[in-house]
């Protein structure tokens, strides 16, 4: 079990190198068509073949990985430190109308799953990136919220917190010097989670059209763009489908080395 936490551990590290490498190198433009290599399959110069427009399938698979995984990381840093600023002000201030109000829209947020979010955005704005991290990025407030309350009031109930209330000890002071470590393994460790999670959200918005456009390219977009020639040409989608099966693997593997490595229990 060990050996299956450490390769997700290898396995983003990986995909996350490729996508910094692909940001500054690519091997073929991916904007080069190439009308008479359509359609190759793996061969001595394209490894992975050419799609239909005859682009390199290994460059397209390079530039997806940067779309996919800074959209899928963006997005979930982003809802997390949200969500994780407006618990730790629920709890510092203890307002009860404000913790009513941000668990209200917290529940209200739940309701709207990042599909449903990116549809309504893109009723206003054309479909891209932005929709697609916005999306996301609402799903996730809500779930670090929750995270980040629940474990402030399981923290809270620790004989070494009472006595430091006992003592006068103010919230914030009990915040930065008692609890941050808890909250920060925790928040590290659902990251890595919710990157998996965002990682499926951007391929399924980007099938049905609602994130990555022309003349970008995603794994979502690419699994869009060879099913149909999935029958004569398998590989148009099987290699987009390998990279995001390994991809959210090696993620939620990862989280799961990380709740063990910075010792949090289960």
């Amino acid at each position: 079990m060990k050996l299956v936490r450490s390769a997700g551990f290898f396995l983003s590290v990986f995909f996350i190198m490729v996508a910094v490498i692909a940001t500054f190198w690519l091997p073929t433009d991916i904007l080069d068509y190439e009308i008479h290599d359509r359609l190759q399959a793996p061969n001595s110069f394209h490894f992975l073949g050419t799609d239909h427009l005859g682009r390199d399938i290994l460059s397209m698979l390079m530039a997806g990985t940067t779309n996919s995984l800074g959209i899928a990381i963006v997005a979930v840093l982003l809802g997390s430190s949200i969500g994780f600023f407006l618990a730790l002000l629920m709890w510092v201030w203890q307002i009860s109308w404000l913790n009513r109000t941000i668990f209200y829209l917290s529940d209200s947020l739940l309701a709207f799953p990042a599909l449903l979010t990116a549809l309504i955005l893109a009723t206003f704005y054309r479909p891209g990136i932005l929709n697609v991290i916005i999306a996301i990025a609402l799903y996730n407030i809500p779930i670090f919220i929750r995270l980040t309350d629940t474990t402030l009031r399981t923290v809270s109930k620790n004989t070494y917190i009472k006595a430091a209330f006992a003592m006068g000890q103010r919230r914030f002071g009990m915040l930065r010097k008692h609890m941050m470590h808890s909250l920060a393994a925790l928040w590290v460790v659902q990251i890595a989670v919710q990157i998996s999670f965002a990682l499926l959200a951007e391929a399924g918005l980007s099938y049905l059209g609602f994130g990555i456009t022309y003349p970008q390219t995603s794994w979502g977009k690419m699994l869009f763009d060879g099913q149909t020639f999935i029958e004569d040409y398998p590989w148009l989608v099987i290699w987009p489908g390998l990279c995001m099966t390994l991809a959210v693997l090696g993620f939620q593997l990862l989280g799961e080395w990380l709740r063990k490595n910075l010792d949090i229990p289960s």
